[in-house]
């Protein structure tokens, strides 16, 4: 990420195959991987003790998109990342996890897995059905759309330098006895400006919005009735971050870098499914374990609101007497659940009345 070694055929390349690695070369602090089985890759960098472990370590502090990465290396010195940026896309099943997970401590403990972000399906569902017998193309609104927004960002001034034209030029220049040719040179130097940032304006009335989700998933998370041990809490204290990352992508993309409530209410909606998911790994990593029951009574609760018409509301009375497994909490925690669901996302869930005749339902468009 620090340097990108540029190709001894570079000066034969065409135009365009000039123009890529240069442009490889602006971006090589900020990278892109998509990586199949990742759990096997994870695997390995906990339990090496060589450059996986030095990665493991680079995960974690990437994450926290600070301006500048310095390290040691042996042969180039100190090396510096300004503006590092690794975003990856991977793949893996619980049973790949299992290995590297202990119930208390590891991966959990010094934040690894809250800050990732886990799209988990429930366990035994699958699909039949298949992608269409014909050929994919992503529609222009797309990718047009995406290309607009990469040159709106900008893009960091790069030229590659052939150093040794450099030192012919400058011999002819000061004349032959003023320099020695440098053989320790690199065929080619690179010679990099900053990476452009844009800024995403946050107004109050999200500010906020922020405010009271952060709140909302801090009281859920310490609630001692609700049994979630320190798995949960770290992965719960990082979802407000989550959703305002987000939200500033969002605004970023549709609005010109201007975040309304619309973006806030999408990146809060997503951070909520991120919640489940975190419970349904936790549930298929440990079996039946009491900590898991939280998510999977919500679940329960968020499936029954589901088969309901959006605006039709249901009691805690109704769950507790058609939903089997919620016979075994009561009417009264099934009722304190359904309100904490609200209170964290009011975008999707509706609630009328006051104590025991409180009732709740999904809003017209909600996910389900």
């Amino acid at each position: 990420m620090a340097s990108l070694t540029i190709p001894s055929n570079y000066e034969i390349k065409d135009k365009e195959g000039k123009e890529l690695i240069r442009l490889k070369a602006a971006f090589s602090g900020q990278k892109g991987w998509i990586y199949d089985e990742f759990g096997n890759k994870l695997q390995n960098i906990i339990n090496s003790r060589g450059n996986d472990a030095v990665f493991y370590q680079l995960l974690k502090q990437l994450y926290d998109c600070k301006p500048t990465y310095i390290y040691d290396t042996v042969s180039r010195g100190t090396e510096e990342i300004t503006m590092p940026y690794l975003c990856i896309i991977g793949t893996a099943t619980p049973s790949c996890l299992k290995p590297i997970v202990t119930k208390n401590g590891g991966v959990f403990d010094d934040g690894m897995f809250p800050r990732i972000s886990f799209i988990v399906p429930p366990k035994g569902s699958y699909k039949t059905q298949l992608a269409p017998n014909e050929k994919y193309i992503v529609p222009d609104q797309i990718t047009q759309t995406l290309i607009k927004w990469h040159y709106r960002l900008g893009i960091p001034e790069c030229r590659i330098v052939n150093t040794q034209e450099q030192e012919e030029l400058l011999k002819q220049a000061l004349g032959s006895g003023k320099k020695k040719h440098n053989h320790n040179l690199p065929l080619y130097d690179i010679q990099k400006g900053n990476l452009p940032q844009q800024e995403v304006k946050m107004p109050d009335d999200v500010f906020k919005a922020l405010e009271a989700y952060n709140t909302e998933i801090i009281r859920i998370a310490n609630d001692s009735a609700n049994n979630l041990d320190d798995r949960f809490k770290s992965a719960y204290n990082r979802l407000p971050e989550k959703a305002l990352r987000i939200a500033a992508l969002l605004a970023s993309l549709d609005n010109n870098e201007q975040m309304d409530m619309r973006h806030w209410g999408r990146g809060q909606q997503i951070a909520e499914q991120l919640r489940r998911d975190y419970h349904e790994l936790i549930a298929q990593l440990y079996g039946n374990e009491s900590p898991s029951s939280y998510g999977a009574i919500e679940d329960l609760i968020v499936k029954y609101l589901a088969r309901k018409q959006p605006g039709v509301y249901v009691k805690p009375r109704e769950l507790f007497e058609n939903v089997r497994p919620l016979k075994e909490i009561g009417t009264p925690e099934i009722r304190k659940m359904c309100n904490e669901l609200v209170d964290a996302d009011p975008k999707n869930y509706l609630r009328e009345g006051t104590g025991k005749d409180v009732a709740f339902a999904l809003k017209a468009g909600a996910k389900k």
